[in-house]
This record gives structure tokens, C-alpha cells and sequence, in this order.
């Protein structure tokens, strides 16, 4: 009897298995098998079913910036999908979940969107953290300080920006936070409450909750 069911888990699996690309890792950088394993992590948990191909790694690096290129080819050694992602080392995690949401979106037409990035506010004293992770947490860091409260976080689809409502001296504004530049733009005012901040698909208007 166990050696039946053994034999069950076995096949049950073996399609299982053979439905996510083999990865194959080009360049031989310590950050290369990290980079490795969180693709094969986001795969994994997409549970996409696709035909078996290979996913091409490879990591270059120039004085300031790094180079992920990512290359699916079929089993025909046909090239399917290629792109290279340019990043800081410090967003290296955000590159390998790039490269998941491309294999994904142009295998499947699965949008997972595992390169979104995650905001929230907490205290410390008297100031204001606004944080950022990926949807593991593993990637936590500060963006930016406040002395005033922040009241609502909207991030932009493609995470550029993050929007945020922050209460100063009985006025709530409405600003927007340049993750690339590092900057901050105030873009409205208002002298009564505001939340629920949300910017749309378009990224040509954002809605927000306003007391009247």
C-alpha cells in the first residue's frame, strides 16, 4: 500500500514539476543565485502551468548600476522573450521580480505583479516613517520622515511615485514622493480633512475621500 501511494505522489508531481522553465544561470555572481532563487520563489507560488522552456540569467555591472537580463527560450531553443532590467544593487530584489512578472505576463498573460512595492507609516517619537517592502517583507527600508502624520498612501502602478495626504497646522495636503529623484512636490491643499487616497491605472488623476 505505501509503495502504491508513493508511486501516486510521484506522477501526481512529475507534471507539476515540469510545467516551470529550468533556470540557468550565466554569470556566477553571489547576487546571481539570490536573484535565481527568488524567480524560482515567485514561479513557484504563481502556480503557472506552462510548457517547459528555459529562463537565461545573466548579470552585468557597470560603475553605479547592474543589469539583469532575463531570456525565455522554448524547448526548440527558440527565443520567446527577452528584456534587461537596469537597477541599483539595493533594488536587485525588485529586478528578479521583474523578470517573474515578464515570464509570467508574456508565457501566460498573467498579470502577478510581484515587482509592486508595499508602503505603510509607523511612529517613532516624534517623527513619521513611511516604509516600502515587496510582498515577501523581507525587503524592508525607509523612504522618507515626517514630522507632520501621514494619513494616506497611494503608489503609482509603476511604483515610481507614492502620493500621500499629510495634516500640517490644521491644513491636509496632498503630496507626491519621487522615489527615483528622492524629491517631494506638493500638489493640493485643502483646509478639510481628506483620506482614502487611491491614483488611478492611467496615472492621469488620483481620487480621494474629502470631508464637506
Amino acid at each position: 500500500m505505501m509503495m502504491f501511494m508513493l508511486r501516486f505522489i510521484l506522477i501526481f508531481m512529475l507534471p507539476v514539476l515540469s510545467a516551470m522553465p529550468t533556470i540557468i544561470q550565466q554569470s556566477h555572481q553571489p547576487e546571481m543565485a539570490a536573484i535565481a532563487s527568488t524567480i524560482r520563489g515567485d514561479l513557484e507560488i504563481s502556480k503557472a502551468n506552462y510548457h517547459a522552456g528555459r529562463l537565461q540569467l545573466l548579470l552585468k555591472q557597470s560603475k553605479d548600476w547592474q543589469f539583469l537580463q532575463c531570456r525565455i527560450r522554448s524547448e526548440r531553443n527558440e527565443i520567446l522573450l527577452e528584456k534587461t532590467f537596469k537597477f541599483k544593487p539595493e533594488n536587485r530584489v525588485w529586478a528578479a521580480h521583474q523578470c517573474s512578472d515578464m515570464t509570467l505576463l508574456g508565457l501566460m498573460g498573467k498579470e502577478m505583479n510581484f515587482s509592486g512595492r508595499i508602503a505603510w507609516v509607523t511612529a517613532n517619537g516624534d517623527e513619521y516613517l513611511v516604509n516600502q517592502t515587496d510582498y515577501t517583507f523581507k525587503t524592508n527600508r525607509t523612504l522618507f520622515k515626517s514630522r507632520e502624520p501621514i494619513l494616506s498612501l497611494a503608489w503609482t502602478p509603476d511604483a515610481t511615485s507614492l502620493y500621500y495626504i499629510k495634516k500640517n497646522k490644521g491644513l491636509y495636503y496632498i503630496n507626491r514622493y519621487n522615489r527615483l529623484a528622492n524629491s517631494h512636490t506638493r500638489l493640493y491643499q485643502s483646509k478639510t480633512p481628506m483620506s482614502d487616497l487611491v491614483w488611478d491605472q492611467s496615472q492621469s488623476q488620483f481620487i480621494c475621500t474629502k470631508a464637506v
